[in-house]
């Protein structure tokens, strides 16, 4: 395929964009996913240039050549290199006058090559882009193209969930196409009916998957969680856990639109309290105690799971006895997403030609084909029907909880400050005592209004 050769082309681009952000303060290389990158230069000047084309902005679709578009996908098995070819085949079919080139980069990888690339003016003209971090890819320089007065006739401002629609609003602005990652309540049946528990109704309040969880959990002499009655992340991604309480609690957003946090509210109080009893009662053990890939669900040692990835379905219905995982959505009338938006670099030397390209990607089909191949929700109401023959059961609770999912608030600048300075290691003070659930609470806010007020 025409991305093997792009690959063996993409050390070099990198490397130039490397030098390029480095020269001007931008990269941050770290996975803050370019929190503080982007001068208004690096972030798309008129003399930046895209996906590696050195082309003049005008050559191709002037001379009647085909022009050029190159995009970036976030993750890189069997299964995104299949979507990959997809979307290459799929715009160059609507759109003979386009060479697609798509690229699919592994996550650990991912969002340092997007800060740098960006920064340095290096980036492809299409690029999927995870939901939380987006304010921080777009940085206030506006690396991503305002779509709202380029998409005249577009089918999708009637097809997509409106919810969605706003998830792709940075200031306010719509920047691109949430491609959801939703996470349903998830449960072993075997292990329920083992600790006298009913496999067919899962918990429905906040306090009654605590006190299912004590049931399920299993320690051994050693005092190490062999089954965790409840999964939950103890380092890393600690605000995802957060997050499902707090939309069980009935709590909208983690900040208001002011970007304040909402930490001391009683509400989320309670959810930060139930974490760490969780983690203090080894409800949930360290992922780090054993030498398994993945998830503790996922391998078997978890009872019950509300931060497992959806996408990991498919690996799921191969690898565990999938009839015995119970499903459903979340307790509550929140629940939260993630994902990838589809959006396009306000560098690109192509604007008519990647706003093409971006409709077939974000179109019906594609969406269905993405939902076959990796496993991402797809958003349009015209693909109800469809989806839902493909696994009555379970897209059926899929499409129960897409038109209420949200991201955490309206998209921050600060995000990744937020969750990888303040919460993250300062929950990991809390699980280890070295803080009470207000003592962490106080602190993240602390450390996050410092922040905001130095900047």
């Amino acid at each position: 395929m025409k991305r093997r050769v792009l690959a063996a082309l993409l050390t070099a681009t990198m490397l130039v964009g490397m030098f390029a952000a480095c020269g001007g303060g931008g990269g941050t290389g770290d996975d803050s996913g370019g929190a503080d990158s982007g001068s208004s230069a690096e972030a798309g000047g008129s003399d930046a240039g895209t996906g590696g084309d050195e082309t003049p902005a005008d050559d191709g679709a002037s001379s009647g050549e085909k022009v050029k578009i190159t995009m970036w996908w976030g993750g890189s098995d069997s299964k995104a290199e299949a979507w990959c070819d997809y979307i290459e085949e799929s715009v160059e079919a609507n759109c003979p006058n386009i060479d697609m080139e798509v690229t699919p980069i592994a996550w650990s990888e991912y969002p340092t090559k997007i800060s740098v690339s960006l920064a340095g003016g290096t980036g492809p003209d299409i690029l999927a882009c995870g939901c939380l971090m987006l304010a921080n890819f777009d940085t206030t320089e506006h690396n991503f193209m305002r779509l709202d007065d380029k998409l005249d006739g577009w089918d999708g401002w009637d097809d997509i969930y409106p919810n969605m629609i706003e998830n792709g609003r940075v200031d306010g602005e719509f920047v691109g196409v949430l491609f959801p990652e939703l996470r349903p309540y998830f449960w072993r049946k075997d292990l329920f009916e083992a600790a006298g528990l009913d496999p067919e109704s899962p918990p429905q309040t906040l306090e009654e998957i605590y006190e299912y969880a004590e049931k399920l959990t299993v320690v051994n002499e050693d005092g190490i969680t062999e089954q965790a009655g409840f999964q939950v992340a103890t380092a890393g991604s600690c605000d995802q856990p957060l997050w499902a309480f707090m939309n069980i609690e009935g709590v909208d957003s983690i900040w208001d639109d002011e970007f304040n946090l909402r930490l001391n509210e009683p509400e989320v109080v309670k959810c930060v309290e139930m974490y760490n009893d969780i983690i203090q009662n080894k409800i949930c053990g360290s992922i780090d105690s054993f030498d398994i890939s993945g998830s503790f669900f996922v391998n078997g040692m978890a009872a019950m799971s509300l931060n497992d990835s959806c996408n990991n379905v498919i690996n799921m219905k191969e690898n565990m006895d999938w009839e015995n995982v119970g499903y459903a959505c979340p307790p509550g009338d929140l629940t939260g997403t993630y994902g990838s938006f589809i959006v396009i670099n306000n560098a690109t030397k192509h604007e008519a030609e990647a706003i093409e390209a971006w409709k077939v990607i974000t179109s019906a089909e594609a969406m269905m084909k993405n939902a076959e191949l990796v496993g991402y929700v797809p958003t349009r109401k015209s693909t109800e029907a469809d989806y839902l023959a493909m696994d009555p059961d379970f897209n059926a609770v899929l499409l129960e909880m897409l038109p209420k999912a949200r991201m955490y608030g309206v998209s921050n600048y600060d995000f990744v400050y937020l969750r990888d300075t303040c919460l993250n290691p300062t929950f990991s003070r809390m699980f280890v005592g070295e803080l009470t659930p207000q003592e962490c609470i106080d602190e993240i806010i602390r450390l996050y209004d410092e922040e905001r007020t130095a900047n």
